[in-house]
């Protein structure tokens, strides 16, 4: 169980890593490539969710080193993947080390 766990957990790594690369490779951020990257990192949105995101991203300015506008989107979700990405990594490390058969307990 630990077992599939530690894999669901360094698949979901392996897709916001995907997804974050996707970000800073991508241009300038359009409404389409904002659906894909939450397509790669696998997060489950729906088209009304990520559309309202989008309109009120123009209400949105910047502030305090922070880009306003579509951009902020960007920032945000880009934050957002990297502590996800160090919070499944050590869930996934934890996972591996319980993993230890009988035999290994007394190491």
């Amino acid at each position: 169980m630990a077992s599939e766990a530690g894999k669901k957990a360094r698949q979901i790594v392996e897709n916001y890593k995907r997804a974050l690369k996707y970000l800073d490779e991508c241009g300038e951020l359009t409404y389409q490539k904002l659906v894909e990257a939450n397509r790669i990192a696998g997060v489950d949105w729906s088209e009304s969710q990520l559309r309202a995101m989008w309109e009120q991203a123009d209400h949105i300015l910047p502030t305090g080193g922070q880009p306003g506008g579509k951009e902020f989107l960007r920032f945000q979700m880009r934050n957002t993947l990297i502590e996800a990405i160090a919070t499944f990594e050590g869930l996934a490390g934890k996972l591996a080390v319980s993993q230890k058969k009988w035999w290994q307990l007394w190491r």
